[in-house]
């Protein structure tokens, strides 16, 4: 019996690890008792040409099944303010809840092509500016690597000044 109840014990532990690193979305009174409360959610949405292609097997284009996927993920979150920079302003506009996002005109598909480094950068330059808390930038992209810019070396510039920030910025794509 003793050994049984050190085997419990162990699987215990490495589902607990599991759980954690794997930061699940916490709602209701076990997201309000694990502190997951953010001050600010931004949303960078890619609304470039490619994004308004159907995905195989669906009946909707990536972008409006991104946006319908965000609206369901960020309806979880308790955030203070929203905020959504798309891709063909690079602007940061505020949002009055998460609901708003499937509404915006500037969440429609664009012509233009999507910089995700500038983006990026327009979400930082929001946060220093209004001194946020602790900040979920969200992102909503098919991955294209022109997008990107992978190899260009604005990211780790980026990246530098994110890890400077006092508040704590998590990243979800």
């Amino acid at each position: 019996v003793r050994r049984w109840m050190i085997l419990a014990m162990r699987a215990l532990v490495v589902a607990g690890l599991v759980f954690t690193l794997g930061r699940p979305l916490a709602s209701g009174w076990l997201g309000l008792a694990a502190g997951n409360s953010t001050d600010t959610t931004i949303v960078l949405m890619d609304r470039s040409p490619s994004m308004s292609a159907m995905d195989s097997g669906n009946v909707s284009s990536k972008l409006a099944s991104g946006r319908q996927q965000l609206g369901e993920a960020l309806d979880k979150l308790n955030s203070k303010h929203w905020v959504l920079i798309d891709s063909a302003t690079s602007k940061p506009s505020e949002l009055g809840s998460s609901a708003d996002l499937m509404s915006a005109a500037n969440a429609e598909p664009s012509g233009a092509s999507a910089d995700l480094p500038t983006m990026m950068q327009s979400a930082l330059e929001y946060v220093q500016k209004n001194q946020t808390g602790r900040t979920d930038i969200w992102i909503c992209s098919d991955l294209r690597q022109h997008d990107w810019d992978s190899e260009g070396g604005r990211w780790s510039a980026i990246r530098d000044r994110f890890l400077e920030l006092p508040q704590a910025c998590r990243f979800y794509l």
